[in-house]
């Protein structure tokens, strides 16, 4: 199944490019086109009277752990010769040999875009030759993210249908509302002995709920959930009481969208935002990674995990977040390579300079010499021109917004810089 970033990168592209809007094709009954290649029986189904026969299936059906591989081949399999093929960056992206139609694939939902529209249109006439499917016009309805498309210069996605159902299922939908996911004052603590626990399912529940919120449209609150998903094996009444509040922020930011507009000056840049904030978890002491990419000033991917291990000073924290972060973009850069797209500029920005500092002039020293070595290679990106690293300061990096609960000024500042103006 295709990513999130990948499916938002493509909206931005067809914003920032003029391209005409994404179309969607819904495959029906998708599973049931696949070949089997094993000898599987099965029980008949309630209503026949052999009781000492099985049936023996010639085709997939639904509830086979082969059925999803068996469509994604059969599928495949009809488009590479008209001329597709899979793309490295993404396995479930197929790329036309003249670039003119991109095709992604989330099981039976299909996604095509790209600037030829008439190519799309013979496109759609091959597969409904091929395959029973339903046209659904301009791409608006993804993966449980809605898209609207306010003009040919922009769009928008939201998850607002969601946010209801998660807020009546968990009967805060008369709440009052509040303006920020996580007070700064708050610190985040593991259940000691004495600590009232509530109840497990029920806060895992809502940790899940709202995770596929932050995968989807909602970068606001990716460091809230990750913080407070730390506690789901033993959660405490404060847990719960803090948890509460991300669902009142939630009540009054349901219409909150993340916006993709077309560039003033008609410019495609890549930017990455990378964070850390050192010895940030109380428990364990370790820093958490955080970023973020926009391009062409639109909002395409965020990450915010916690690191593997302590760090011992904050040039080591965000040493480490920066390695990971020139991962994600030299795989952004890559996949707008194989897609043909011309970039006009791309940067890396990060608020340290003493990480800058490090990584231009690689060197071994006592602060230095115990970092692991797999997160050195940002040094070979830097010096071969892969990646462009500058400085940013701390108040202007997006990151921030990932990295720890800000006061509400610059939490609202950075949210409109992250999902755009609403």
């Amino acid at each position: 199944m295709v990513r999130y970033d990948l499916l938002r990168l493509l909206i931005a592209l067809s914003i920032s490019l003029s391209w005409k809007r994404p179309d969607q094709l819904d495959i029906k009954g998708a599973f049931l086109y696949g070949s089997l290649n094993e000898e599987i029986y099965m029980r008949l189904p309630p209503g026949y009277d052999e009781h000492d026969k099985c049936a023996r299936l010639n085709r997939s059906i639904y509830g086979l752990k082969q059925s999803p591989r068996q469509w994604y081949q059969r599928l495949t399999g009809f488009l590479i010769p008209l001329g597709f093929v899979t793309a490295y960056f993404d396995l479930c992206v197929l790329i036309h040999v003249d670039n003119q139609v991109i095709i992604a694939i989330y099981v039976d939902d299909i996604t095509m875009v790209g600037p030829n529209t008439a190519k799309r249109e013979e496109l759609k006439k091959l597969l409904q030759a091929e395959f029973q499917l339903s046209d659904l016009g301009p791409l608006h309805w993804l993966l449980g993210i809605q898209i609207e498309w306010r003009d040919n210069n922009s769009a928008t996605l939201s998850q607002q249908t969601y946010i209801d159902q998660i807020l009546l299922r968990f009967g805060m939908d008369t709440c009052n509302s509040v303006h920020l996911p996580l007070n700064p004052s708050i610190k985040l603590l593991k259940a000691k002995g004495s600590d009232d626990l509530t109840d497990v399912s029920r806060y895992q529940q809502i940790i899940g709920s709202l995770m596929y919120l932050v995968i989807g449209s909602r970068p606001d609150l990716a460091f809230t959930v990750s913080a407070l998903s730390q506690f789901v094996s033993k959660p405490t009444k404060e847990h719960m009481g803090i948890l509460k509040q991300v669902l009142r922020y939630l009540k009054g930011t349901r219409n909150l969208k993340l916006v993709y507009t077309k560039p003033m000056d008609n410019q495609l840049t890549l930017i990455g935002y990378s964070d850390a904030d050192y010895g940030g978890d109380r428990n364990d002491w370790k820093s958490t990674t955080k970023n973020i990419f926009q391009i062409a000033g639109n909002t395409i991917c965020w990450r915010s995990v916690k690191q593997r291990c302590i760090s011992n000073s904050t040039v080591e924290a965000e040493y480490i977040v920066l390695s990971t972060t020139a991962k994600q973009q030299l795989w952004l850069q890559n996949t707008l390579n194989e897609l043909h797209i011309d970039l006009s500029a791309a940067a890396l920005y990060t608020d340290n300079n003493g990480t800058i500092d490090l990584t231009n002039n690689p060197r071994i020293s006592d602060k230095s010499k115990h970092i692991d070595i797999a997160y050195h290679h940002v040094w070979d990106l830097v010096k071969t021109g892969k990646i462009n690293l500058l400085y940013i300061p701390s108040k202007d990096n997006l990151a921030d917004i990932n990295t720890k609960a800000l006061p509400r000024p610059q939490f609202l500042y950075l949210r409109e810089q992250v999902l755009g103006r609403q």
